[in-house]
């Protein structure tokens, strides 16, 4: 079952910005770390290639859950064994994602899922390489791929399937989390055919992926994602579209609200109170999503704080508490 991940104005000449080049130390992961992808509305940017592209999504806002992304040690994750060579993972939600970076050549080798103790693994007899490297302007190529999903040994699932890639465009990218120079858009076909045996009969699905993709040298995920999923069986066709927008890399010491914050009212037009239970912070920091701390605030009461926000840009922003056991963070919308 193949996955893909599901992210100054300048002259016009092609002088002005040069052609940026993005190679497997590029997007080497740093375990430890996690950023957050919201769902945004689907945009289909096909129109938008070619050289020095100005791309202004700013305008995107979350409509639907938000995830953690968080880069793992891919030694000792969950089923690591199952992944033999693998040199980056992450878990998002309850699956965990084993790849290979290597110097010409991105490659997924499956992921793993543990549920009620059922384990659910795909692995590859035949890897998938996601893009080759290094990635750089109208660079592209192909591959194909098999691999199996073993659902804790009541049924399996197998997949063959091609991959389709080519580096369509690079530019500025604005998006609501910051604007980023010397981006890549990449675009990427995946058509795979996922089998069953069932009865004595097989069962197929077809599943078509069509995927854009910007990415920036230094970030080990793409900057947005949008993605077209066709899947087609025996009785229909359907076809689902969405984004992801990433944002802000938090340390691994830094977890999400577990009811030890909470703040009123979310959104805000200027005031926003924060609460506490059961944790003491000498600090509040408000970090808007590019990681930039735009106000550190000293608590002085143990129970509730007011911060003043009337002054910040409308947009998400991160709420992160600093206290002497540790850190904690969640998000709040400014109005």
């Amino acid at each position: 079952m193949k996955n893909i991940l599901l992210f100054s104005f300048l002259s016009l000449s092609a002088a002005a910005l040069a052609q940026p080049v993005i190679t497997a130390a590029d997007l080497t992961p740093t375990p430890g770390t996690t950023q957050i992808g919201d769902s945004v509305m689907f945009i289909d940017v096909s129109g938008m290639y070619g050289a020095n592209q100005l791309w202004d999504l700013s305008d995107l806002t979350p409509i639907g859950p938000s995830y953690n992304y968080s880069w793992i040690n891919p030694n000792n994750g969950p089923g690591a064994s199952n992944f033999s060579g693998a040199n980056a993972a992450m878990t998002v939600e309850i699956v965990s994602f084993y790849s290979k970076i290597s110097s010409d050549k991105y490659e997924d080798l499956g992921y793993y899922i543990n549920v009620e103790a059922t384990e659910i693994i795909e692995t590859y007899s035949n890897p998938s390489t996601r893009f080759g490297l290094p990635l750089a302007y109208n660079a592209s190529g192909t591959d194909t791929y098999a691999s199996t999903t073993s659902f804790g040994g009541l049924f399996d699932i197998t997949t063959t399937g091609s991959t389709n890639w080519n580096v369509v465009g690079y530019g500025t990218l604005t998006l609501p989390t910051g604007t980023f120079n010397n981006v890549l858009l990449l675009h990427v076909v995946d058509s795979s055919v996922d089998t069953q045996s069932f009865g004595g009969f097989d069962i197929s699905t077809e599943i078509n992926n069509d995927v854009h993709l910007f990415y920036k040298a230094g970030y080990a995920l793409p900057l947005a994602v949008f993605e077209s999923i066709t899947t087609t069986d025996m009785v229909n066709s359907e076809t689902t579209q969405g984004g992801l927008v990433f944002s802000i890399t938090i340390d691994v010491e830094d977890h999400f609200n577990e009811g030890e914050m909470s703040f009123f009212p979310n959104p805000t037009t200027d005031m926003l109170t924060v609460s506490f239970n059961n944790i003491q912070p000498y600090r509040l920091d408000v970090v808007s999503l590019t990681g930039e701390v735009v106000k550190t605030i000293r608590v002085n009461n143990l129970q509730n704080e007011l911060i003043n926000v009337s002054d910040l840009s409308n947009g998400m922003y991160i709420i992160r508490a600093v206290g002497e056991k540790g850190t904690i963070v969640d998000r709040f919308m400014k109005l």
